[in-house]
This record gives C-alpha cells, sequence and structure tokens, in this order.
C-alpha cells in the first residue's frame, strides 16, 4: 500500500497524461475568470477593485485563496437560518402556542 501512496504522490506517476493536465488547465482558468467577474460586481472602490484583479491576475494562486478569504468573511450568511432552522426561544413559543387550544 505504500508502494502505491508513493507513486500517487510522486513526481513521475505512472498515469502522466496530457489530457489531465488539459483537464486542470481548464478548471483552473474556468476558477480565475469567475474570480475576475466576481471582482468586477464587488461594490468597492475601482481602485480597491484593480487592486484585487492586478492581485489575482500577478500571483493567481495566492490571490484567488486571499479573495475567496475576503469573500468568505464579507459573506451574508442569512439564508442558513432556513437550513439550520428557527432558534430555541422562536421552536419555544411556536410549540407552546400550538399546544394551548384556542
Amino acid at each position: 500500500m505504500t508502494d502505491v501512496l508513493i507513486r500517487f504522490l510522486g513526481v513521475k506517476p505512472l498515469n502522466d497524461h496530457p489530457l489531465i493536465y488539459a483537464g486542470m488547465l481548464v478548471v483552473w482558468m474556468t476558477l480565475v475568470i469567475n474570480c475576475l467577474f466576481s471582482i468586477q460586481s464587488l461594490r468597492a472602490s475601482l481602485a480597491m477593485r484593480w487592486f484585487w484583479f492586478v492581485f489575482v491576475v500577478g500571483v493567481p494562486l495566492v490571490g484567488m485563496l486571499l479573495y475567496l478569504l475576503r469573500c468568505l468573511w464579507l459573506a451574508d450568511y442569512s439564508f442558513l437560518k432556513f437550513i439550520v432552522g428557527p432558534p430555541r426561544k422562536a421552536k419555544a413559543s411556536l410549540a407552546g402556542r400550538l399546544a394551548k387550544p384556542s
């Protein structure tokens, strides 16, 4: 098992094929383009948008990771209340109202 793991993580894998790299390039370019369109739609100053644009294009991996962290930090998570459910107080209040016949 260790031999398989070493071959998988090694520099020269046995299943090295150019189509794998072409597919990875397509996925990477899709991510970069998506990131650039996201930067274009930011509600920020033009200088801030240019900063993120140059950062993502100039240093793609680090720029995209930092932009992802920025987006996660500033995201609106209000949609999660529908997934998680109402708070406990609201559940208790609703249960109390449903238990009492009118």
